[in-house]
């Protein structure tokens, strides 16, 4: 995935697809300077990147039609949830997917200055430092 500055927009790439973008999002102007891509194990995309208008992290898994983030296109190509809201977070994030398809992000904590890790766990989860 890539920031790109002068559109303002977050691209995810296909590897080794003719089709090198494989769609645009643009969630707010001044989301994505640090985003991270990953496949879950059924081939979905997601995108973890850093929403600057509320400072947020965020992410974004591909789904083709009806999500709720607004697309560049004017289509909604990807639902988007707030993982961590709490002070000023999500900058230099890194997304992956355990063995038991569990999303991971660890990123940084501005506010507290120290690292976090978020996994999915449903409703009611909640972020806490490490380290």
């Amino acid at each position: 995935s890539a920031y790109d500055t002068n559109n303002l927009l977050i691209n995810a790439y296909r590897v080794g697809s003719h089709d090198s973008v494989l769609t645009i999002f643009m969630d707010f102007a001044s989301s994505g300077p640090n985003t991270s891509i990953a496949t879950d194990n059924y081939g979905n995309v997601w995108v973890s990147y850093y929403e600057g208008t509320s400072a947020n992290l965020k992410v974004a898994k591909y789904v083709g039609t009806d999500g709720n983030c607004d697309a560049a296109s004017g289509s909604d190509n990807w639902d988007c949830a707030v993982v961590d809201g709490t002070g000023t977070v999500g900058a230099y994030s890194s997304l992956a997917f355990d063995a038991n398809n569990v999303p991971w992000v660890s990123y940084y904590d501005g506010t507290n200055f120290s690292l976090k890790i978020a996994q999915y766990v449903g409703s009611g989860g909640n972020c806490d430092t490490k380290g």
